[in-house]
């Protein structure tokens, strides 16, 4: 597609050092273009894309943020601690909804 994703792996106490991040890209799942639930588009295609890669990409950003990015979406979570033993999961910026970064002003929404 030619979209170059470095590959980084940085945590605190490595050779490498610095605040931890990492950032990798991967395939979806056989027979997939993204990462719903059937594998099917729910948006149009963000950005510089031309066509689906059937791959994605996946960043962390210390020990609670992520991000995944497909070519039609994106979803960003994070994890945040309430007590020693207890975690809440928040999704930015929706309350308990997923933030859905899309190319579209309104995408349709499929179930799942």
């Amino acid at each position: 597609m030619g979209v170059v994703i470095p590959e980084v792996v940085r945590w605190p106490g490595t050779p490498t050092g610095g605040d931890g991040v990492c950032c990798l890209y991967d395939a979806t799942l056989p027979g997939s273009v993204t990462g719903t639930e059937d594998g099917r588009p729910v948006a149009p295609l963000m950005g510089d894309f031309t066509d689906y890669d059937s791959g994605f990409i996946y960043v962390e950003i210390g020990p609670a943020s992520f991000f995944l990015a497909y070519p039609d979406y994106g979803v960003m979570y994070l994890f945040v601690p309430k007590g020693p033993q207890e975690t809440a999961h928040a999704l930015p910026g929706c309350g308990t909804s997923p933030t859905w970064p899309t190319n579209a002003s309104s995408a349709t929404t499929r179930g799942g």
